[in-house]
């Protein structure tokens, strides 16, 4: 029997062979019918398969460029608190200049607040940023008017040379935190403070030298008070200038610059490092479908992913504490077993794409990366997006990404938050993969089963 069949796909091939040795080619644009039937068929399945990949593929672009769409729209979403603690004619001028800011991006929503909201303590202002309340506090300190006219007073009725200004301290104090996110601090709340304040220098200014100068002409009396006067005018000039001199008060710088790498691009790297990982995975265990149990699969699987998930983390955490300098080995740990949650869990989520759609499993990967990345706070947050992005609060991608600059920058993040909805999404993703690859493992090991019963069918004949 089996000499027989052999016989029989020896000669299909050489009848094969010979066939096509006498077969005349032709080119596609030939006017045979057959070839027309081919050519029209051709056509329909390129236009079936690409049309949609293109629409796919601008529906990505649009998700993931319409985030960073026109931000300037949305700065009415960015909360800024501003604090005044004089009470007096500075804190007018101060108040006003924020009230008037010109619509568009120099505006930011202004949230005027009174003294007795932080205990009257302008230490305690600070606590509003840390807490992720505002972006940022802009406070004009107690006494500045007073400190102002000791200043203007002493410049216009002092007999002898100023030594110093009386305005020792500066006047307003602006608290804010980078490492929540570099850019949208630095492009968009800082830049309508500086601008506000600047109006108010320049407000408060000219009613400083308005006031001066009409006091100056009525106390000279005598060319030596004259000259002082002079004098004590060059060494207050700053004053007269600048009367609302800013501190800037950055409470979690975002440096070295390649934590703002390692808190972004990092977790797509991980991404990609997971797709590898899971697809050397599955080759490996191919070899043994139908000869093991498919429990001793789901266990190899599961105990290989997760372990080399730890090696992967702990590789990419130890580059990033040396580039970024950690001296802290708590801090190290933390960092270290954040990133191998977050490994773990693209790993099962890549697991269940490529267990589940098989060789269109990228097609969606990519599709879900895209979704995650455009609501993931990369370079913006997400006030200054469309308010459709608001999804992106539930995603994995932003949880880690914001869990991540936390335990780098210490930025503000609600990282309990962060860790419990990462570990939702593990536990809910491993049960759906266990649960497919139970499935998909049984069913291919029946049909090996039912194979080698047709083969052994065939043979016994």
């Amino acid at each position: 029997m089996l000499k027989r069949q052999q016989l029989t796909r020896a000669q299909a091939r050489i009848s094969t062979l010979n066939s096509t040795a006498n077969f005349d080619f032709a080119h596609v644009w030939s006017s045979r019918k057959d070839i027309k039937e081919l050519r029209v068929a051709f056509v329909y399945q390129w236009f079936i398969g690409y049309v949609p990949l293109w629409l796919l593929i601008f529906i990505m672009c649009a998700f993931y460029l319409g985030a960073g769409h026109n931000p300037s729209r949305y700065t009415g979403n960015i909360d800024v608190d501003v604090v005044d603690f004089d009470g007096q004619q500075a804190g007018s001028f101060f108040l006003d200049a924020f009230r008037t800011t010109p619509p568009g991006n120099l505006t930011l929503h202004w949230r005027y607040k009174y003294p007795d909201d932080y205990g009257n303590s302008v230490s305690q202002t600070q606590q509003a940023v840390e807490d992720g309340q505002v972006w940022a506090i802009v406070v004009l300190l107690p006494n500045t008017t007073s400190i102002i006219n000791q200043s203007i007073f002493a410049l216009i009725n002092s007999t002898t040379l100023v030594t110093y200004p009386f305005v020792n301290t500066l006047p307003v104090l602006v608290i804010y935190d980078e490492g929540r996110n570099w850019l949208t601090q630095n492009s968009f709340v800082l830049p309508p403070i500086r601008a506000a304040i600047a109006v108010a220098n320049n407000r408060y200014a000219n009613t400083l030298r308005t006031s001066i100068i009409s006091n100056l002409s009525l106390t000279s009396s005598s060319n030596t008070n004259r000259t002082l006067q002079l004098q004590n005018t060059l060494r207050l000039r700053n004053l007269l200038a600048n009367p609302f001199v800013a501190k800037y008060n950055n409470l979690h710088p975002a440096l070295p610059f390649m934590g703002q790498f390692a808190t972004t691009i990092g977790y797509i790297y991980f991404f990609l490092v997971t797709t590898i990982m899971v697809g050397s995975v599955i080759g490996g265990v191919t070899p043994f479908m139908g000869k093991i149990h498919y429990i001793d699969i789901i266990l190899y699987r599961a105990i290989n992913g997760i372990f080399q998930s730890l090696m992967v983390s702990l590789i990419y955490s130890l580059v990033v504490l040396w580039l970024f300098h950690i001296t802290s080995g708590r801090q190290f740990m933390r960092y270290w077993m954040f990133n191998w949650l977050c490994t773990t869990l693209l790993t099962v989520m890549v697991a269940f794409f490529v267990t589940n759609f098989g060789v269109i499993s990228n097609l969606f990967l990519v599709a879900t990366v895209i979704i995650m990345v455009s609501a993931a706070t990369m370079q913006i947050s997400l006030e200054l997006s469309p308010r459709f992005f608001r999804y992106g609060y539930a995603t994995p991608l932003y949880q880690a990404m914001n869990g991540g600059r936390h335990l780098l920058f210490n930025s503000h993040s609600r990282f309990g938050i962060n860790v419990g909805v990462l570990v939702i999404y593990l536990g809910v993703l491993m049960i759906l993969t266990l649960l497919s690859v139970i499935f998909w493992i049984k069913r291919h090991q029946r049909n090996i089963q039912k194979e080698k019963m047709t083969n052994n069918t065939m043979h016994k004949k």
